[in-house]
C-alpha cells in the first residue's frame, strides 16, 4: 500500500513540476523542501498507520 501512495505522489509531483521549471530557480527549491517534508511526514504517517495493525 505505500507503494502506491509513493507512485500517486511522484506523479503529483511531476505534475506540480511541468509549470515550475519555468519560474526561477529560488521558487523550485523552496516548493521542492516543501514537498521534501510533505513526503517524509506521509511515511511516518504511514509506517505509524502500518505499525498500529
Amino acid at each position: 500500500m505505500p507503494e502506491m501512495f509513493r507512485i500517486i505522489f511522484v506523479v503529483v509531483l511531476l505534475l506540480l513540476a511541468i509549470p515550475l521549471f519555468n519560474k526561477g530557480k529560488e521558487y523550485w527549491d523552496e516548493k521542492l523542501s516543501k514537498a521534501k517534508v510533505i513526503v517524509q511526514s506521509m511515511e511516518k504517517a504511514i509506517r505509524y498507520g502500518a505499525g498500529k495493525k
